[in-house]
């Protein structure tokens, strides 16, 4: 019947060892508290008989598995401890049929050597009293008979929040704040990752300035080790390096990176057990993500940059052809910690974009007249649908933006169209008014000075425009405020002198950046191609136009590869199809249309010339007309 777990001690009543560390781990264990709540229904005399934990590895499934058994046991309850990997649960599962009331505990149940079959009928003819605690990083839905699931919870455990992760980490005896805002930043709220760093911690003597280092050194390996084991040693170095550095693969980008393989590609990942899905792209957590990058950083740098290159040129195309969630992934391939952490941070925040809510009022209008007396006047009359703002883990507001087109500032009225007013004018006499932001209203409510916080409300600024690669931004700075003053220089904006004014007795000053005719996409690229060893040097003419010919056979691309070793880094072909790709969507980035045309006829698998006539409904000679145009751009 499995291993009844009573609390072990050793004779003569004194702890053992595995007392200890159970001890041990109930006074360091930080419960999220959606899962506190399941565990009280679950022992409680609630009609709560399974409850299902699921997450990525490293998220606390085990952890809160054990928290549940010891809490039973408090209680009195008995205990059995199942391990899929190790044991036929099934059969243990029969064999509890006639036992009497307990919990039990099975892990990693996703591993099942036989998968789940078997499983739920062991599951219905457990008695009525039983209460049973399954966990593994993932179940397929409805695997259980629908007879079941009026007495089922399904749990996804949670990241731990910052406050939380601080608190496990001063349990692990990290008693420096600051080293521990590093930790916690780090582990991007993985309990497994902040034990890890806590180790990493102890390894450097305690000591800030080695911390780095043992990072790197230590707990890279630990936190591999732990999550991944042997899974990326299964996969092809490619595929390894893309999850390293893509902020998530989707079906377009794992069909450039790997032509005719996209399918075959998604199950492969799937099947690894340490990627999830995230907002219908798969991807690592983001510190294990991180790591593994350090890792390919240090060990096949030529490779990993080749990936990036080949990752950056194609999230740059779809920047340049409209896809509004662009901008923020190539943010997030960029190592300048300045320009990464204005927008594409990959750790994730503690806090999150939302839309304004009446009852959020009070507390906002408090504390934007305490900065600012009469602020409120302004910054109230954008609350509603034009407002978007930043959250603590809390529901706090931390922050708030109104940014939109100059089309849309155009339709505006009132008091609204009384604090833009200038500024649309001037947006529209600059040129490109089509490719403007006009951000209304921008300020942190707090008093934080948290990086996370302004990069969230940026990038919330960015969705809300409407404007999938801006080039020129005119952002209005309500009242006195010297940390938002700083904040937009370190971003690269500057003082539109002539536009400080006084709005309803409240100072206002207006600041603008620009970032030329790449836009913000291409500003972001470049800073990629400088980073990773890419050009933008010249190339000859019949040797361009004879890659884009080949773009698709390695055999002949690896022929032409060398003579393209003074533009890539390693004139491999990989690097050569990066190389071709970046220079393409640099040189076209104006042309949208023509820039469509090359993608389609010679950098996406399978492009013929008859495949883009029907695609874009453009006649034979339309089509040739503005083909030779592009490959005359190309090699200008």
């Amino acid at each position: 019947m499995g291993t009844v777990h009573l609390h072990p001690r050793s004779s003569g009543g004194r702890p053992s060892l595995v007392s200890f560390a159970d001890d041990l781990e109930d006074q360091r264990y930080e419960c999220p508290g959606l899962v506190a709540r399941r565990r009280e229904l679950l022992l409680d005399d609630s009609s709560l008989r399974i409850l299902v934990l699921s997450g990525p590895g490293g998220s606390g499934k085990s952890a809160a598995l054990r928290s549940i058994g010891r809490e039973a046991r408090r209680l009195g309850q008995a205990v059995s401890v199942v391990d899929a990997r190790a044991q036929d649960v099934a059969a243990e599962l029969d064999a509890l049929a006639d036992a009497p009331a307990r919990v039990v505990l099975v892990d990693e149940v996703d591993l099942l050597p036989g998968g789940l079959t078997g499983l739920a009928a062991a599951i219905q003819a457990l008695p009525a009293d039983t209460r049973l605690v399954l966990a593994g990083r993932g179940l397929p839905a409805r695997w259980l008979p629908s007879a079941l699931e009026s007495l089922t919870a399904h749990v996804r455990v949670p990241a731990l929040t910052p406050d939380a992760a601080d608190r496990v980490l001063l349990a692990h005896a990290v008693d420096d704040a600051d080293v521990r805002g590093v930790l916690v930043r780090w582990a991007g709220g993985l309990p497994l990752a902040l034990v890890v760093g806590a180790r990493a911690w102890a390894a450097a003597g305690s000591r800030p300035d080695r911390l780095e280092a043992a990072l790197l050194r230590e707990g890279s390996d630990d936190l591999l080790a732990h999550l991944a084991g042997s899974a990326f040693d299964e996969l092809e170095p490619e595929l390894v390096a893309a999850l390293a550095v893509a902020p998530g693969l989707d079906a377009a980008l794992i069909g450039h990176l790997f032509p005719g393989r996209t399918e075959e590609v998604v199950a492969t990942l799937r099947a690894t057990g340490v990627v999830e899905s995230v907002a219908g792209r798969i991807a690592l957590h983001p510190t294990l993500a991180e790591v593994l990058a350090d890792r390919l950083r240090s060990e096949e740098p030529a490779r990993l940059a080749a990936t990036t290159l080949r990752v950056a040129g194609h999230e740059h195309s779809r920047a340049l052809l409209g896809d509004p969630g662009a901008v923020a992934r190539l943010a997030a391939l960029v190592r300048d910690p300045a320009l990464r952490s204005g927008l594409g941070s990959r750790t994730p925040a503690p806090c999150y974009a939302d839309r304004w809510r009446p009852d959020d009022a009070p507390a906002v209008r408090r504390r934007v007249e305490a900065a600012c007396p009469g602020a409120w006047s302004l910054v109230g009359a954008w609350a509603g649908a034009d407002l978007r703002v930043v959250r603590r883990a809390d529901g706090a507001v931390a922050a708030l933006v109104a940014a939109m087109s100059v089309r849309a500032a155009e339709r505006l009225t009132g008091p609204r169209r009384q604090l833009i007013a200038p500024v649309l004018e001037r947006a529209r006499s600059h040129g490109e008014p089509e490719r403007a932001v006009i951000t209304a209203v921008q300020l942190t409510v707090d008093g934080s000075g948290d990086p996370e916080v302004d990069r969230v409300r940026n990038a919330a600024g960015l969705a809300q425009c409407g404007i999938a690669n801006p080039r020129s931004d005119w952002a209005n700075l309500v009242g006195d405020r010297p940390a938002e003053r700083d904040v937009l220089r370190a971003y690269g904006y500057e003082e539109v002198v002539d536009l400080r004014r006084t709005v309803a007795g409240v100072p206002v000053s207006t600041w603008f950046a620009d970032t030329g005719p790449g836009g913000l996409a291409g500003l972001l690229h470049d800073a990629i191609l400088q980073e990773q060893g890419g050009s933008g040097g010249v190339v000859e003419p019949g040797l361009l136009l004879a890659v884009l010919e080949a773009f698709d056979d390695d055999a002949a691309l690896a022929r032409l590869a060398a003579g393209t070793a003074d533009l890539v880094r390693s004139g491999d072909v990989g690097d050569l199809r990066a190389w071709v790709h970046a220079h393409v969507t640099r040189t076209l980035a104006g042309e949208p249309a023509l820039l469509d045309l090359i993608q389609r006829r010679y950098l996406t698998a399978g492009g013929t010339h008859e495949s883009v006539m029907r695609a874009t409904f453009l006649s034979r000679a339309t089509y040739f007309r503005r083909l030779r145009r592009a490959r005359d751009l190309l090699v200008r």
